[in-house]
């Protein structure tokens, strides 16, 4: 009897390790399955990355056979010109714009711009009451600039004469008010009234203008 308890126990202990090597073993089996599977994934991205490596070398191999260069966008990213092509627009229109010593309308709004001012035509302001001439004006930010010009500085000053400086209107005229603070100015053949403004812009629009027109060239 001794020895067959002995047997039953021998045959229990060995179905107990049986089935603690099953159970040591299969987390290591499913581990082993899972590296597997992820190597053949690594591998076949880097097939692919070769792929697509051989594809763009392809691509940019004949490029670089042929010696082209990228063409370069005439605009910046921001969608606006680039700094030297506004100098160059610039130059070419100030040299475009007859250099007589006289004003005319090109070199009034060049000088304006080079006084970093952004002047913009109007034909809808109304003109300085009384004063002949050729009559232009243009928008300055928030502000007017309102010219006559004449054939001469002399029409222009005697223009000019008819003018109260504080009004900017006619001498004994009472009905002309203007919106904003007038400010007179003569300069060679013209006559200028700019409108509003702050102190400061006030001086920089009359250091533009009071500067004089382009010089005949020597």
């Amino acid at each position: 009897m001794g020895p067959r308890r002995g047997l039953r126990g021998g045959g229990h202990l060995r179905g107990a390790l049986t089935r603690s090597r099953s159970a040591f073993y299969a987390p290591l089996l499913v581990a082993c399955a899972v590296l597997i599977a992820c190597g053949g994934g690594r591998s076949e991205q880097r097939d692919a990355a070769t792929s697509d490596g051989a594809t763009t070398a392809e691509v940019i191999a004949p490029q670089a056979a042929s010696g082209a260069t990228p063409a370069v966008p005439p605009n910046d990213a921001a969608g606006g010109t680039t700094p030297g092509r506004n100098v160059d627009s610039l130059v070419a229109a100030i040299q475009s714009c007859p250099r007589d010593g006289r004003w005319h309308p090109c070199s009034i709004e060049r000088r304006l711009q080079m006084a970093g001012l952004r002047p913009v035509r109007s034909d809808t302001l109304t003109p300085i009451p009384s004063l002949s001439g050729e009559q232009m004006a243009w928008q300055v930010g928030r502000q007017s600039l309102r010219a006559h010009l004449f054939r001469s500085a002399r029409e222009a000053d005697e223009a000019f004469a008819t003018l109260d400086s504080a009004t900017a209107a006619p001498t004994g005229d009472l009905t002309t008010f203007w919106p904003d603070r007038p400010t007179l100015l003569r300069s060679a053949n013209g006559v200028f009234l700019y409108l509003g403004g702050s102190d400061r812009q006030v001086i920089r629009v009359s250091d533009a203008i009071m500067a004089g027109p382009p010089q005949k060239e020597q």
